[in-house]
């Protein structure tokens, strides 16, 4: 059994909860033609990567750490 590192395991706990609520808060908007069905995934698209780079930015020190060890270069 393969276990991931930590850091992606954060990054991907984060991801998928800031994901959800960028997800949740859109789901208000009900498109009724072609170009508001556009406009709401193109808005979705946006809000996740919006998490993505959120959950990014809350992972890097982990894997910096991670690396680090990886690399076996100390402090």
């Amino acid at each position: 059994m393969i276990t991931l590192p930590l850091f992606l395991r954060k990054l991907f706990v984060d991801f998928v909860e800031t994901g959800i609520a960028a997800i949740f808060a859109l789901s208000i908007v009900f498109p009724t033609d072609v170009a508001s069905a556009k406009q709401v995934a193109f808005a979705i698209g946006i809000a996740l990567l919006g998490a993505a780079v959120s959950a990014i930015r809350r992972s890097a020190p982990d894997f910096l750490t991670w690396l680090k060890t990886k690399l076996n270069t100390g402090s």
